[in-house]
């Protein structure tokens, strides 16, 4: 048997839970060295905002919300 090679393209999406279509996405960001790139997209308006972030800001958020996360698990 010969091993079946195949390549995915996977996209994580984080859809919200108010309005259907929307949805926020992380990458990096190609244009800036240890850069996230924060995409949100707006179905009704058909648009992506983007807030790029720096490592230490990247950090700062997901501490921010895994306190938040905690508060709402109790």
């Amino acid at each position: 048997l010969k091993p079946l090679h195949i390549m995915l393209n996977i996209e994580v999406r984080f859809k919200s839970e108010l309005n259907n279509g929307d949805y926020l996405r992380v990458e990096p960001d190609h244009e800036f060295d240890k850069c996230l790139n924060v995409l949100f997209w707006c179905e009704e308006s058909q648009v992506y905002r983007s807030c790029v972030l720096n490592e230490s800001t990247a950090i700062k958020l997901a501490k921010t919300l895994r306190t938040e996360i905690n508060k709402i698990k109790e």
